[in-house]
């Protein structure tokens, strides 16, 4: 479990820098919308959903950033 850990630190402490240096060190996010789920915290959900799949979630989106049309043929995907 250690190995994974630190495996999945790599990979984000990379993923990181990579968005620091393509946004100019600015490294913004805006916030498109809000997941609410089962789950209290991140912690203890499950990384494969077929090993919850009583687990439901729900994305609620802001309309005033997410226009209703780039979410055309969303349908088509599971996730």
């Amino acid at each position: 479990l250690d190995f994974e850990r630190a495996g999945r630190t790599r990979a984000e402490r990379a993923l990181r820098e990579r968005f620091l240096a393509e946004t100019g060190g600015l490294g913004v996010l805006r916030q498109i919308g809000r997941i609410s789920t089962c789950f209290p915290t991140r912690f203890g959900t499950p990384r494969q959903g077929s090993l919850a799949d009583m687990s439901r979630g729900v994305i609620k989106l802001d309309r005033t950033v997410v226009a209703a049309e780039s979410l055309t043929g969303l349908e088509a995907f599971s996730h």
